[in-house]
């Protein structure tokens, strides 16, 4: 499934690059350590680099990657347009601050409907998780909520995206 894979020994790991169309992974004896897209848009203050400056220095962006780890999690939401359907990814990060940064970009298009965008929504999440299909289906929890609380946790989330966007 991926792209480009680069692989490095480091303190008696190994580590692993890969790319998937405009995300990027760095695994640890397969296991995901870190996220992000493989161009960086502007400058942040997390220390962040594009794929060019990470393939450069491998050892020194690992280093950055265990000291500081700054990646959280990945949500991934679909929106219907005419004919088609647009799949938008938002990463999660925390600094060493302790203060979250988001980092929200459109990551694809499919035609058709929402239920034509799942299958591609999955790919991204097993490359993002390391994991196959059947894995991801076994892993995903099934929260009986609510209405009322669903309503309550979208709000909250709502909110914490737009305090966000603001700083």
């Amino acid at each position: 499934m991926s792209e480009t894979k680069i692989s490095y020994q480091m303190n008696g790991f190994t580590y692993i690059l890969e790319t998937y169309r405009d995300f990027l992974r760095i695994t640890r004896d397969d296991k995901v350590i870190h996220v992000q897209y493989k161009r960086i848009k502007n400058p942040n203050d997390i220390g962040l680099k594009g794929i060019n400056d990470i393939i450069g220095n491998f050892a020194s962006y690992i280093e950055f990657c265990e000291t500081e780890k700054p990646f959280r999690y990945c949500a991934f939401t679909d929106d219907e347009w005419a004919r088609k359907t647009h799949v938008h990814c938002t990463i999660h990060y925390t600094l060493s601050n302790g203060q979250d940064f988001m980092d929200e970009r459109h990551a694809d298009t499919v035609n058709g409907e929402m239920r034509s965008a799942d299958s591609t929504i999955t790919k991204y999440e097993c490359f993002i998780k390391n994991c196959s299909e059947e894995e991801l289906k076994k892993s995903v929890k099934v929260v009986p909520w609510t209405r009322e609380q669903l309503i309550d946790h979208l709000n909250a989330e709502a909110i914490l995206k737009n305090s966000l966007k603001k700083k």
